[in-house]
């Protein structure tokens, strides 16, 4: 498990205690999280860009904020799992690890990169226009 925390906040006494475990890496504030990526299989966040990210790596994006308006939409586009708290995502990630059935569903929808490399400039220019109107 490697934590990477945001570079705004402070890490906690929580999150120290965690560097106990050996499984365990306290990512640095000032490396890009995408440096990490490579050695993923799923990235946890609230809501971010890096879970956009996290699927040029061929990495699982897990969101635990089902009415972001990040685009592009990861559940309108079942991209990524969606979640509202920590025990649904134990059951999913439970009930699917031994057949993979989800996990390769999600990454074959954005097989090669399809779905980054063609909706990307679509959705934001969405934004965009969105912002500036």
């Amino acid at each position: 498990i490697i934590l990477k925390p945001h570079p705004r906040y402070n890490i906690n006494e929580r999150v120290l205690r965690l560097k106990k475990y050996k499984n365990f890496v306290l990512g640095e504030k000032s490396i890009d999280v995408t440096k990490y990526l490579n050695d993923a299989k799923f990235l946890v966040a609230i809501s971010s860009t890096t879970l956009i990210d996290a699927l040029s790596y061929k990495v699982i994006p897990i969101c635990f904020m089902s009415g972001s308006s990040m685009q592009p939409n990861l559940k309108k586009n079942k991209l990524g799992i969606i979640v509202n708290s920590l025990n649904s995502l134990k059951k999913i990630i439970l009930k699917n690890y031994k057949n993979n059935i989800l996990f390769k569903k999600i990454l074959h929808r954005n097989k090669n990169e399809y779905y980054i490399r063609h909706h990307f400039d679509q959705n934001f220019k969405k934004i965009i226009k969105k912002k500036i109107i």
